[in-house]
């Protein structure tokens, strides 16, 4: 029987000064979750706090889907509550795809063109339903990829499957909430008289200074999938321009494909590698190449299905899922 589990790296030092991945700790789901319900496919970190998705579960409907709420004590994680969307359908896969700041979690479906938006209670992270869902006329965020940026009033959330795929840009004022949230920009994929298609179904990040990443995957478009560096040029979070396209020869794994670090982004291989690209020295990114890989092999004596591999970081970690047999 197949299970998942999370993997958790740690730098030893920073990454740019030439130290690698060390050491790891394992976060398996309880004996009575199997693959088929998907935990840990996936997940968003935040702190001590760890959002885990169950995309398949039937807690609540057929593959309705759920995400689990962890909380590290000491080195252990435990189980704090669980997010569910206030209606919920089978086939809905809840969990898809979760993102998270100190105060906000936003969670995608699978069968879904809305995102849901769940905040922090007063008391902490515990059992809720979405306290706003956000949804764009014409838009399909099935699928979707989002981020959150670091002053929590603006969200990033792709739409991978409409007309080659493409970003939209949701601000509020600080005194608002989510549901009042305008629509400030959308941008296409650059790419997409290229051949390119799925843009964004990579995943999409804040940079720390207010840049945009966006990915396409290679398992959906081009044999090797690219990150997309954009910056906005008004200001007011509506004039989002390409300043850079980060391309290599490895191909990416499936779904969400980097993460950032203060250092610079992570990239997953399909062959079981880690590409890692350093900020650049001057703050404008180049189409540059990779500074190094760091290659995973096995772990822990587990064969791993590298297609499955997702990551988040949170300071000096990387938070990885993997799929073993």
């Amino acid at each position: 029987m197949r299970r998942s589990l999370l993997i958790f790296f740690c730098l030893a030092n920073s990454v740019a000064n030439g130290q690698c991945l060390t050491t790891f700790s394992k976060l398996v789901p309880d004996l009575t979750k199997t693959f088929a319900e998907s935990f840990g496919s996936s997940f968003a970190v935040y702190g001590d706090i760890l959002a885990v998705g169950a995309a398949f579960s039937d807690t609540l409907a057929t593959r309705g889907g759920v995400v689990y709420l962890y909380k590290q004590l000491g080195t252990n994680w435990t189980k704090v509550g669980i997010l569910f969307p206030s209606s919920v359908s089978s086939e809905m896969r809840f969990g898809t795809y979760i993102t998270m700041t100190e105060n906000y979690i936003i969670v995608s479906c699978w069968q879904s063109t809305a995102l849901y938006v769940f905040r922090k209670p007063p008391s902490g992270w515990q059992t809720a339903a979405e306290s706003a869902i956000l949804q764009v006329p014409g838009a399909n965020f099935a699928l979707s990829r989002c981020d959150v940026s670091s002053d929590e009033q603006t969200i990033v959330a792709t739409d991978a499957i409409s007309n080659s795929g493409a970003f939209y840009v949701f601000h509020r004022q600080a005194n608002q909430e989510w549901s009042s949230a305008s629509i400030t920009q959308k941008v296409e994929n650059p790419d997409k008289n290229n051949g390119v298609t799925l843009f964004g179904v990579g995943g999409v990040k804040f940079l720390s200074d207010g840049k945009i990443a966006c990915a396409t995957s290679a398992g959906f478009s081009s044999s090797v999938g690219s990150i997309y560096i954009f910056k906005d040029t008004s200001g007011a979070f509506s004039s989002y321009q390409l300043e850079a396209k980060l391309t290599d020869n490895y191909q990416s794994s499936y779904g969400p494909t980097f993460a950032i670090h203060p250092d610079g982004i992570f990239k997953s291989d399909r062959s079981g590698k880690i590409i890692f690209y350093p900020n650049p020295t001057y703050g404008v990114w180049q189409n540059n190449s990779p500074f190094c890989e760091f290659a995973l092999g096995t772990i822990d004596g587990m064969s791993i299905n590298t297609n499955a591999i997702n990551y988040e970081s949170s300071g000096n970690e990387l938070f990885f899922f993997v799929l073993y047999v």
